[in-house]
């Protein structure tokens, strides 16, 4: 079983599939564990267990756009 800072999922807790590679992680209703896009809210697992098994998709933090593209600067 993983664990992330220190959680340890209950029973019956419900789990969430990243869209690029389908990992189970735990929904947790916690906006600073960047699970999900707050645009489009699929669930990507890349933030939350680096790194994500598959190529592909994946879940970036507007920061880090804003910074890559100079924008604002």
């Amino acid at each position: 079983m993983t664990s992330r800072n220190g959680f340890q999922c209950a029973a019956g807790q419900k789990h969430v599939g990243c869209l690029t590679c389908g990992k189970l992680m735990a929904d947790r209703d916690n906006r600073s564990l960047h699970q999900n896009c707050v645009l489009c809210t699929q669930y990507f697992c890349n933030l939350y267990y680096p790194p994500c098994s598959k190529t592909g998709i994946k879940l970036k933090q507007l920061s880090t756009f804003r910074n890559e593209a100079k924008i604002d600067k």
